[in-house]
């Protein structure tokens, strides 16, 4: 099945994508997101030096 997608000047070899903020922490996991069959990854905001994230719970 042919999943490619076309958006603007990029193509895609699928829409599939992780959600934002989702497995996107770390240098490693980004490595693995680009390694994964993902037609692209959302990497939210990053940052050079580590910085502590919202408070739990983050979902209501």
């Amino acid at each position: 099945m042919n999943l490619q997608v076309k958006f603007g000047n990029f193509i895609f070899d699928n829409p599939l994508m992780n959600a934002s903020g989702c497995w996107c922490e770390s240098a490693e996991k980004l490595d693995e997101l680009q390694a994964s069959a993902s037609g692209s990854f959302v990497t939210k905001s990053a940052t050079e030096n580590y910085r502590e994230g919202n408070p739990s719970p983050r979902y209501v």
